[in-house]
């Protein structure tokens, strides 16, 4: 079971390793959320596996193996008593190796099978998962990198990007790697999720859409300092403050964009990522 915050990269893991098994093994992927029913995950698991003899289920195609990959194991909401349905009924297998036959209640035996699981701290619709189930795992705990480690994958991204750029462009690979690190711990802090604005939650995958935003520039047609600086302007406000919901919130995050432009580019915001000082800069890609 791999424990830690979202965005960390457990899932892109748990994907990779997955796709170097060999011919003889077999893995499927089970999306956990608060409206996953013990019963709907028995159904998935079971279309995966064929009945070989007097109710023992083996993997389909004469498999040798199969790997489940629970994701978000701790999402499904707590029934009246503080269980959870599907992860009480994988503890059913993990401990006995069978659950019932719904309709005849008759013992289901699920051979050959291992459990992955992947989960975020408990917070923001994630519970607690009983200890009874954490027992049957080998967990492996996620951290978040430091700031350093950050600068040097997202510095890198840019370097590659922008290799055959003119040398202004490429001399922005630092600052725009700094700036957009600094911009989100900013945001991080200043936007915090309440019930109104519950989906105020950011993590590392937003500023990797940021660099996937930079990452469709073309050298013929943004080919100046100015014009990078202003696509990078762009993508926050599509990432960030196109999610904020009041006219204070996104007036304060283009204040923090702000200072990030005179701190790391010697920019105003007005000035360089707006048209005619007036409307905000906008790039589309669908002409």
């Amino acid at each position: 079971m791999l424990v830690g915050h979202s965005g960390v990269g457990k899932t892109v893991l748990v994907d990779q390793i997955l796709l170097t098994l060999d011919q003889n093994k077999i893995s499927f992927t089970i999306n956990f959320s608060a409206g996953t029913s013990s019963a709907g995950t028995q159904e998935i698991i079971e279309s995966w596996f064929d009945r070989r003899a007097k109710n023992r289920f083996q993997p389909k195609g004469s498999k040798l193996k199969a790997i489940c990959f629970v994701d978000d194991l701790n999402m499904p909401k707590k029934e009246t008593f503080g269980a959870q349905p599907p992860i009480e009924l994988l503890r059913q297998w993990i401990d006995y190796g069978f659950w019932y036959d719904r309709s005849k209640v008759v013992k289901n035996f699920i051979c050959n099978l291992q459990i992955m699981a992947a989960m975020g701290k408990p917070g923001g619709g994630r519970a607690h998962i009983s200890e009874r189930m954490l027992s049957k795992f080998h967990l492996i705990n996620y951290t978040m990198p430091n700031e350093q480690n950050l600068k040097r994958i997202f510095e890198n991204l840019a370097i590659f990007k922008f290799h055959n750029f003119p040398e202004e462009i490429k001399a922005l690979c630092e600052p725009l790697a700094v700036g957009s690190i600094q911009l989100f711990n900013n945001i991080s802090e200043e936007f915090l999720p309440t019930p109104a604005k519950s989906h105020y939650v950011f993590n590392m995958r937003d500023i990797s859409k940021v660099f996937q935003g930079l990452y469709m520039a073309q050298k013929a047609n943004q080919d100046t300092k100015e014009h990078i600086v202003k696509l990078w302007g762009h993508e926050i406000l599509r990432v960030f403050h196109d999610r904020l919901i009041s006219v204070e919130d996104q007036n304060k995050l283009k204040g923090i964009l702000n200072e990030q432009l005179g701190q790391h580019f010697q920019m105003e915001y007005k000035d360089h990522c707006m048209t005619n000082g007036e409307t905000d800069a906008i790039f589309v890609d669908f002409l």
